[in-house]
């Protein structure tokens, strides 16, 4: 029986694509990671926004003026949209490197199905 002439290019194919393959699940996995991180983030800094925003609001009282839009409320709208600009934009290029993963395996299954089967 004659042996495949392509056999080892395809082998060499097959640990590509696989090695892609992995990259792509490390990088969806620190994706996640990363949203659950960010989601901590906002959760942590949100109680301990609450936290102060009732210091203010104890302050006020006990210094008879009243509490309208405070300085704590406005600092954590500021640290909230840049959490939130930063996660977006990391997620972006998250998903960017996942794409150019994909075409890549892409690209190698295609040059892979070109190899003949001599």
């Amino acid at each position: 029986m004659a042996k495949d002439k392509n056999a080892d290019k395809r082998h060499e194919y097959n640990l590509s694509i696989l090695y892609t393959e992995q990259a792509y699940d490390e990088l969806q996995a620190e994706t996640q990671q990363l949203n659950t991180s960010f989601d901590e983030l906002e959760q942590n800094l949100t109680r301990s926004f609450q936290v102060l925003q009732a210091l203010e609001d104890e302050e006020a009282t006990l210094s008879g003026r009243t509490s309208s839009f405070s300085e704590v409320s406005a600092r954590k709208q500021f640290v909230m949209k840049g959490i939130q600009n930063q996660k977006e934009e990391l997620n972006s290029d998250y998903n960017k490197s996942k794409q150019i993963l994909e075409d890549r395996r892409e690209q190698l299954q295609k040059e892979r199905d070109t190899l003949s089967w001599d």
